[in-house]
């Protein structure tokens, strides 16, 4: 690692004299625990070798630094991520992480001297990292993967760029999304992705925050560079409306599983109905509830019938096993094991069915974030 150098002084962060900046806008000085090393630690376990650390000169609230790790031989891109945004925890109240740090990818020949940053051309990335760490801690605030940010009409992020607002997501590697340190806390890493004109409209009609992951679902759709790829047009039109139909795809086949679930459920209950003594009302009543959630699209009801499914699949398995035909009640196993196996294995694995459970409008809308 280089040595430490400072950051360009902001014209958004106030002076250090204390009071008030030129705006008149009072601030406070930064306080809260430093998690620099875990976070350098982390960002060199996924990312590559941090090799220079930008502190900044003067800060508001929480004391924001910039990591800049280098390319690595799986990670072909600029990495830059902020240090300090989780030195306060968030005013978390739906749900979203309690500590957070940002970051985004450049190019790898991305100008990032200390005389190149004099172009906002160049230094808009990190300028715009450091306005999202301290955003919340000064409007109260909290954020999370799917937020956008953006003015109202949007602007250029610097001037001359078509990029016109900035969306969160989570990195696509699982391992890179959470920061642990040495005394427990857990810290959320968004990835900042900048965003065309088109795309934030296109993400204001959806009803879900994971739209963006499936918006920027390859890495080179997130660099921060004016040369990336545009999400619009007829390629753009394309992708919505393959999505829609992977949805619509995915919301036929929850019915379809919906049927043979309650199919399943009233053949079960007739085996023991005229079967046994004691027919079983509870495991039918299960069955139907389970079959009529699952055809009405609910979360909890697929992840529920997934593993019933495979507990059916698996009990099913040992009664022939241990004990064959014997009873001829036996004989329904035939053919209710391999419905249970598919069933289980198109809600786990269909695609166009994780798409319509990411994307299932909720009963209440989480409003993106402004600035």
């Amino acid at each position: 690692m280089e040595p430490d150098e400072p950051a360009r002084r902001d014209d958004a962060v106030p002076p250090a004299d204390g009071g008030s900046s030129e705006s008149g806008r009072s601030f406070t000085p930064p306080s809260g625990e430093s998690h620099l090393e875990e976070i350098t630690a982390h960002v060199e376990r996924c990312y590559g070798p941090v090799r220079r650390v930008m502190h900044e000169v003067i800060s508001d609230h929480v004391h924001v630094d910039v990591l800049i790790a280098d390319v690595a031989e799986d990670h072909p891109y600029i990495t830059i991520v902020t240090s300090g945004m989780s030195d306060l925890p968030m005013q978390s109240k739906d749900g979203s992480p309690v500590r957070c740090e940002v970051m985004m990818r450049l190019m790898v020949n991305h100008p990032l001297s200390q005389e190149a940053f004099a172009d906002e051309a160049n230094y808009w990335p990190i300028r715009r990292l450091k306005m999202i760490a301290r955003m919340p801690h000064l409007l109260g605030s909290s954020f999370a993967a799917g937020h956008t940010i953006a003015t109202d009409p949007p602007e250029p992020v610097h001037p001359g760029s078509e990029f016109c607002a900035l969306g969160l997501v989570e990195p696509i590697d699982p391992d890179a999304r959470t920061i642990r340190t040495k005394d427990g806390l857990e810290i959320a890493l968004l990835q900042v992705v900048p965003m065309y004109r088109e795309e934030l409209e296109w993400k204001l009609k959806q009803p879900t925050l994971s739209a963006l992951a499936e918006l920027y679902d390859k890495e080179t759709f997130r660099v921060a560079h004016k040369g990336r790829p545009k999400l619009r047009g007829d390629d753009f039109d394309r992708m919505v409306l393959d999505a829609y139909d992977s949805m619509g795809r995915g919301r036929s086949v929850l019915l379809i599983v919906g049927i043979a679930l309650g199919v399943v459920a009233c053949a079960d209950f007739a085996v023991t109905y005229f079967g046994s003594e004691r027919p079983a009302w509870s495991r039918f009543g299960l069955g139907i509830w389970l079959a009529w959630s699952v055809a009405e699209g609910s979360r909890i009801a697929r992840w529920l019938a997934i593993l019933l499914c495979l507990a059916a699949v698996a009990m099913g398995s040992i009664v022939v096993w241990k004990r064959g035909f014997v009873d001829p009640r036996h004989l329904t196993l035939i053919v209710t094991v391999p419905v249970y196996l598919v069933c289980g294995a198109v809600l786990a694995l269909h695609p166009g069915v994780r798409l319509w459970m990411r994307h299932k409008p909720k009963a209440s809308k989480k409003k993106d974030a402004e600035a």
